[in-house]
């Protein structure tokens, strides 16, 4: 679950009513305190993330629109994991989740910069897709997963040893370079090669008005499905979630 904002759904630089700014401050506590308090009473673990992709460069609470303050970010992310525990939410467990690639690729937007600590993390998240080979995002070029995530994977395993990782968001668009169902072939594969990769949570959705017309979803095609029903009827994955250290 993300922790949504409230009024209007604002994306860039430019939201007025939420960023790090305002969450510092404590402009939105009582939103959050109401949030938390629900949240509490349920009586089950949730997933929670906030700040998602903080090294891309189009979230209001992004080191890029807020003058490489990576600080800031930090300060925001506590204060929000803060306040949910102060009002008893701990069964809210929280994931830290940049993007590949930082954006801009300065050294100051290494998604490190952004690690708010280990007793703010309960997950760490990797967001990234293969956008196929007609779009600058993947280089123009048909990512598999290799390229996309194996470097931030063994990253991440050196440096958190003892988080759990996962693609908090992961998906491939439809044979533009490639076989997108040789993709997920491959995908669920290869992730079984990183032992802290413990969850992949398939980006399954379609927005309008964008350069590649199918989307991630996985029924882009009638081999993409079977592709992905054969992939999770491996025993290795399972259909509930693991216990959090």
């Amino acid at each position: 679950m993300s922790i949504p904002a409230e009024g209007d759904n604002y994306t860039g630089c430019g939201d007025p009513n939420w960023n790090l700014d305002s969450i510092i401050n404590g402009s939105h506590d009582d939103f959050l305190h109401q949030f938390a308090q629900e949240l509490a009473a349920y009586e089950h673990t949730v997933l929670m993330r906030w700040g998602h992709e903080m090294n891309l460069n189009q979230y209001s609470w992004a080191g890029f629109c807020n003058g490489g303050r990576t600080d800031k970010f930090i300060l925001a992310y506590r204060h929000i994991v803060d306040l949910f525990r102060q009002d008893g939410a701990h069964n809210a467990k929280w994931i830290w989740s940049p993007i590949i690639g930082n954006n801009p690729p300065e050294a100051w937007n290494d998604y490190r910069n952004y690690y708010p600590g280990d007793d703010y993390v309960d997950w760490v998240g990797i967001v990234g897709y293969n956008f196929g080979a007609s779009s600058p995002y993947t280089s123009y070029r048909w990512a598999t997963f290799d390229m996309l995530y194996s470097t931030m994977l063994s990253e991440l395993a050196a440096e958190h040893p003892g988080k759990q990782v996962m693609l908090a968001d992961y998906g491939s668009v439809e044979d533009d370079g490639g076989d997108k169902a040789e993709w997920i072939r491959d995908a669920f594969q290869k992730a079984k090669e990183h032992e802290n990769l413990r969850a992949m949570v398939w980006f399954n959705y379609q927005e309008e008005n964008t350069p590649w017309p199918t989307g991630f979803r996985v029924e882009t095609s009638e081999d993409s499905i079977a592709a992905y029903q054969q992939a999770i009827s491996d025993p290795y994955f399972i259909d509930y979630l693991p216990a959090t250290p």
